[in-house]
């Protein structure tokens, strides 16, 4: 750069902006493939993504100091991240440098920048999603949107630290479309598709380009390339499995529900010209198409069960598919608007998720209501913005409170369904008065926290008082025989009397008189484990726990090395942790071989 400044030529090579160009899609090939804007200054753009880079990097690297002590993270948490940028690409610029710190080659450092980085990565993840679906709404407006497109926004809306394969998902339903069109010209080659050589069209329908037979033989064909060759089926054994409810997951294991494979169904049959509509069928989705239109309005339509390997009902044969249920014919057999297709997706997902044990099953829960409550809103007349369906309203200030976030959101919601609701005026003081008081809980925490954390300094005593292990120590617990990693200790048991009598600590041999381990388990779980049922790992190796980041820098092939705010936490630990790693594996200082309980 500097040499161009003194010689033409290079001044000129060097402004090119092919030259540019090519440079940014070899450093960001993801990136340059979503880039659509025209008229690119490609060197600026460059300049951009790496200043954006940089930026976000420092921000990201300061989440520990701030944040430390927070169970979970708000959305005021985030705030900062928006001005970093003016450049109306920021938000994938991010995600691309998040990405690149996330899956670099070193999986096992830089523990708490990829902890709070995947953090991050879902809350811009859904700030650039939110421009996506107001895009993807505001044309329900004037047509009818592609169910497929909603579809893919839907997965990658829930699963934001997982990169949605768009181009493939697109790929596999281009193939499966041309070989079901390849077994039409086989089967019958006289068909009006094979005729015209009919190119595949990913462009809505508002009614089939063939005539009602010609389309049974090419749905026939259909259900051929999807279901026998393919594999597609209905998943019986995981039924409620959140991965049934997303195209891609679907499509990967070749299973799902009935609403997801109506989905890939549809989108099949527009490509080769058949008009498939979604019906709002109690428990079990189906699609219809017209294959009677000179016939009374209940025998127009021949329904597809698509769960059930594509075949052909009538209206009359589908009440056989929830025999306890009443159906009330004027809505379960009318044909749904794609926005509420994605309505009944979020609330196939909220079911799931609800069966979910644990932080993962709430954030899967908040991730699908969030979506309703952004359908809502988008749905809401500008005259009573409080308009419309309040379960999902109630059920995400729920959320929110056991989380302990969002709490401006939560009065939000609150006061909304009082205002929509007057009847739920009791369920609404109720978590009114537990929002207020966490948030009073919550102010008094922040300024406790203008002072750091005490320090917890380790005792000396003798036999079984003495804090034996150290922070950082992968053990092992010696009835249960999972492995783990010490991330707090205390001296005594501190745990509340309901809790040492429901686990029996008065049957350990000193029971609650000895140092008690805050331990991040291998299968994701958290425990508070008695010293003298833990010994060091004779083989350790890495805990796939999502929190390990939160507390440890790096995993050292031994033990794991705390991030700095541990460190500060448990000053004298090092030392020990040290002396300890340096010693044969042994087991803890009482060698009582008796029965231990399960703490």
């Amino acid at each position: 750069l500097r040499f161009s400044e003194v010689c033409s030529k290079f001044r000129d090579v060097v402004c090119s902006n092919d030259l540019w160009k090519k440079k940014f899609a070899r450093r960001w090939p993801d990136l340059f493939r979503q880039h659509n804007a025209t008229n690119t200054r490609w060197r600026e753009e460059c300049l951009e993504r790496l200043s954006c880079g940089r930026k976000l990097r420092s921000w990201v690297s300061q989440m520990s100091r701030d944040f430390y002590a927070h169970d979970e993270l708000s959305e005021d948490a985030f705030k900062g991240i928006l001005s970093l940028s003016d450049h109306p690409r920021k938000l994938l610029f991010f995600s691309d440098e998040l990405a690149a710190i996330l899956d670099n080659e070193q999986p096992h450092e830089e523990l708490t920048l990829k902890y709070y980085a995947r953090r991050v990565q879902c809350h811009v993840c859904h700030e650039h999603m939110k421009q996506c679906w107001e895009s993807y709404l505001a044309s329900a407006t004037t047509s009818e949107p592609s169910l497929e497109e909603g579809a893919l926004l839907l997965s990658q809306w829930c699963q934001p630290l997982h990169r949605v394969p768009r181009e493939w998902v697109v790929h596999t339903l281009d193939e499966l479309a041309r070989r079901a069109k390849a077994i039409v010209a086989a089967r019958h080659p006289g068909h009006p598709l094979v005729r015209c050589d009919w190119q595949l069209s990913t462009a809505a329908l508002s009614e089939s380009r063939w005539g009602p037979s010609e389309c049974r033989l090419l749905l026939a064909c259909i259900n051929q390339s999807l279901f026998h060759e393919f594999g597609l089926a209905g998943d019986r054994q995981h039924y409620h499995t959140p991965d049934n409810s997303f195209i891609d997951k679907v499509l990967e294991k070749k299973s799902g529900i009935p609403l997801t494979l109506c989905v890939i169904y549809e989108a099949v049959a527009r490509r080769l010209g058949v008009h498939c509509l979604p019906v709002n069928f109690p428990t079990h989705f189906l699609l219809k198409w017209l294959e009677h239109p000179q016939l009374p309005e209940e025998q127009r339509y021949t329904y597809i069960d698509v769960y059930h390997g594509g075949r052909f009902m009538d209206q009359g044969e589908c009440p056989s598919l929830c025999p306890n249920l009443q159906l009330d014919r004027n809505i379960c057999y009318s044909a749904l608007r794609t926005p509420k297709v994605l309505v009944r997706m979020c609330w196939n997902l909220v079911e799931s998720w609800r069966q979910f044990e644990g932080n993962l099953g709430m954030q899967g829960l908040r991730y699908a209501l969030e979506l309703l409550e952004l359908f809502e809103g988008r749905g809401r007349h500008r005259t009573d913005p409080m308009r419309g369906d309040i379960e999902h309203r109630l059920l995400l200030a729920r959320v929110y409170l056991h989380l302990g976030i969002n709490y401006e959101q939560i009065l939000s919601l609150l006061k909304g369904i009082e205002a929509a609701h007057p009847a739920s005026s009791g369920i609404v003081a109720y978590m009114y008065r537990t929002a207020q008081s966490q948030m009073v809980a919550l102010q008094q925490r922040k300024e406790s926290r203008s002072q750091r954390h005490p320090r917890k300094l380790r005792s000396t005593p003798r036999s079984h008082a003495r804090v034996a292990y150290a922070v950082g120590m992968i053990m092992c617990h010696k009835k249960y025989h999972y492995q783990c990693v010490i991330y707090g200790w205390d001296g005594k048991c501190a745990a509340n009397r309901d809790w040492i009598f429901q686990m029996g600590v008065h049957n350990l041999n000193h029971e609650d008189r000895q140092p008690f381990y805050n331990v991040l388990v291998e299968d994701g779980s958290n425990r508070y484990a008695a010293q003298e049922n833990l010994e060091m790992s004779s083989s350790p190796g890495v805990i796939t726990h999502p929190d390990i980041g939160k507390y440890f820098e790096r995993f050292c092939g031994t033990h794991y090395l705390p991030n700095a705010e541990k460190e500060y936490e448990y000053p004298e630990d090092a030392e020990v942790r040290d002396e300890l790693l340096l010693q044969p594996c042994r087991c803890s200082d009482d060698e009582e071989e008796e029965e231990s309980c399960s703490v």
